[in-house]
């Protein structure tokens, strides 16, 4: 188990490997950037502050099964996948999973020329609270439904361009409080 109890920025550019888990807490934000982190399959808990993902040609993210579970019982948090890489990237069950609570937040961001595609069995959202989904600079395929009972979940596009794939419609009942589409 790796504890990271930091108020300020930290970096960790060495490889993350293993089955172990990863705790971050505090105020303060992470951010991952080693070259090979595919053979991390134990699971990242973001319990407070931010944990920033910063994909380049020359890196890899988790394996598929890592887990990344954003936030706890008492507080929220932050995850960031950013990419500048140009090759398209699929969100998919073949991605770790994400696990949204208490009023979290996960943020991917492109570079206003590569793709990005949302499938189902990439996230979770707890159904007690409001989660926000933030999808930036990039052109996104939404190959899903983000549906969940109990309270609805925040999703904005900022500076996108939406695809809606077969069988998604653009209403309320399928992609609540959904805004700043471009």
């Amino acid at each position: 188990i790796l504890n990271i109890n930091n108020a300020g920025n930290t970096s960790i550019s060495a490889n993350i490997k293993g089955n172990g888990n990863i705790n971050k807490s505090d105020i303060g934000m992470v951010t991952l950037s080693g070259n090979d982190n595919s053979l991390f399959t134990g699971d990242l808990m973001v319990n407070d502050g931010k944990v920033r993902f910063v994909k380049t040609a020359d890196n890899e993210f988790f394996d598929e099964t890592a887990d990344i579970i954003v936030g706890n019982s008492t507080n929220s948090a932050i995850f960031e996948y950013i990419t500048n890489e140009l090759s398209p990237i699929t969100f998919d069950s073949n991605f770790s999973e994400v696990t949204l609570n208490n009023g979290s937040t996960v943020s991917i961001s492109g570079n206003t020329e590569n793709h990005i595609s949302l499938f189902d069995g990439w996230l979770t959202s707890d159904s007690s609270s409001t989660n926000n989904l933030i999808f930036n600079d990039a052109y996104y395929d939404l190959n899903t439904v983000f549906a969940k009972t109990g309270s609805v979940d925040n999703i904005n596009f900022n500076n996108s361009f939406v695809t809606l794939g077969n069988g998604i419609a653009h209403s309320a009942s399928t992609i609540p409080n959904a805004n700043n589409y471009n």
